[in-house]
């Protein structure tokens, strides 16, 4: 079985419960974290004078700017704005679990564990492990 859940597809099969992400190029992980903390540190507290969703898009666009990658590859603005979403205003790692009307129950087991699922239309086995496993520091 296999479905889209906007940017996500789900695939579940051989007891599996699999979330295929857009890919994220791993070189480009400092970039992200300097987003994030830009982010952060420009997100409004109290009084909003700006959205967000408006403050990460203009901070995600400045930072391309200046590290001179805005123009790069036009698919990286799309895949970066989806992590940014999930981390901000989802639930991180879990936000597509989350998301997913078909997921009746999330359990995270511990550190280095994948985490697993009860999804309504399995009926070969109650729990589905998933491929989202949570590091001891996250």
């Amino acid at each position: 079985m296999q479905y889209k859940l906007g940017d996500v597809t789900i695939v579940i099969e051989n007891n599996e419960y699999m979330v295929i992400e857009p890919t994220f190029p791993s070189n480009l992980k400092n970039v992200f974290n300097m987003i994030m903390e830009k982010i952060y540190d420009n997100l409004p507290v109290g009084q909003q004078t700006e959205s967000s969703h408006d403050v990460i898009n203009r901070v995600l666009i400045e930072v391309l700017e200046e590290l001179g990658l805005k123009n790069d590859d036009p698919s990286l603005l799309p895949k970066l704005l989806y992590y940014i979403l999930r981390e901000v205003e989802g639930y991180g790692k879990i936000d597509p679990l989350m998301r997913d009307p078909n997921v009746e129950e999330i359990s995270v087991l511990g550190a280095n564990e994948p985490v697993i699922v009860v999804h309504k239309l399995n009926t070969q086995t109650r729990w589905l492990k998933t491929n989202i496993v949570f590091e001891r520091d996250e």
